[in-house]
């Protein structure tokens, strides 16, 4: 996140995007749900429109929605 933020004002959204999902995408794998989906909600709110990687964040968002576990 340090990166992203500190990224040269032009990139800083795309960076800031990669950065929440690729975030969601680790603490997913680590079981930690609350901060996957606060990160994976952060990266789908910045997707870029009909980029190929905001629709993973859209999609993983609203399949952490949808999963029974989920509070």
């Amino acid at each position: 996140m340090a990166a992203a933020t500190s990224a040269k004002p032009d990139e800083r959204k795309q960076a800031l995007f990669l950065a929440h999902l690729y975030l969601g995408l680790y603490y997913d794998s680590q079981g930690d749900t609350k901060q996957a989906h606060e990160h994976m909600t952060q990266a789908a709110g910045a997707a870029p429109a009909g980029g190929y990687m905001g629709d993973v964040a859209k999609v993983h968002l609203l399949l952490q929605k949808n999963a029974p576990n989920q509070k």
